[in-house]
């Protein structure tokens, strides 16, 4: 590709070429929120192509990644993004980076999942939206695995109520999202029969200050904390 390739038309290519090499969709994910925070420091620039100066100035800029630093694991990713763009600008492809595996959900509850993702398609929800429900549901799932629960039919309100404790360390914004599809899918599994009594009324609807801007799309470090 030439000198001057597009930043809009390079990040599509490159996204389809995470898709053709079989990356995972948290892992595709996270390179488009890096990009997306590329494509608004361009904007801001004045800058429609992309050139490593521009990724370098970039990373430098909004995330305080410079050459003389020792990088965290986020902030290795971040590079690795930009890194992927010049590979690609330059080689039409990338190499496969070796991907850990994300979290999965417990087997046992594996089904009412599923069941509750294709009745969120059938809503025509954005493929966004639907990544991030599943990312948030996952994580309370695999909660409930982990306190040894085999059977959603047991899931009583203290293991709800322990589970919201593990919320505390996200912004009143982020957490009153999770709340939000948490509720919903506690509110499918007594509708389908998968729990004995209600127990979407366990969890507050947390009221963000009006000011505090509600986000459309989940940081890297606010995934990894989900995925943890």
């Amino acid at each position: 590709m030439s000198d001057t390739t597009n930043l809009t038309e390079l990040i599509q290519q490159a996204n389809q070429h995470l898709v053709d090499l079989k990356y995972s969709e948290g892992t595709i994910y996270q390179y488009r929120l890096v990009w997306k925070h590329l494509m608004k420091y361009a904007e801001t620039k004045n800058y429609e192509s992309f050139s490593l100066k521009l990724g370098e100035d970039f990373l430098s800029d909004y995330y305080g990644i410079r050459e003389d630093i020792k990088l965290s694991s986020s902030q290795v990713f971040k590079v690795r993004c930009i890194k992927v763009l010049e590979e690609f600008r330059q080689h039409n492809s990338f190499h496969l980076c070796h991907q850990r595996s994300g979290r999965q959900v417990p087997h046992q509850f594996k089904n009412p999942l599923e069941e509750y993702i294709l009745l969120q398609k059938e809503l025509r929800l954005s493929h966004r939206t639907l990544q991030g429900k599943k990312i948030q549901i996952i994580d309370f799932l695999s909660y409930l695995g982990n306190k040894n629960l085999m059977d959603l039919n047991n899931l009583i309100p203290d293991d709800v109520l322990l589970y919201l404790e593990t919320l505390n360390k996200y912004a009143s914004a982020t957490r009153s999202g999770i709340l939000f599809t948490i509720r919903d899918f506690l509110a499918f599994l007594i509708s389908k029969g998968y729990t004995k009594s209600p127990l979407s009324h366990l969890l507050p609807v947390v009221f963000t200050n009006k000011f505090e801007r509600i986000p459309s799309y989940y940081s890297i470090e606010e995934i990894q904390k989900i995925l943890k």
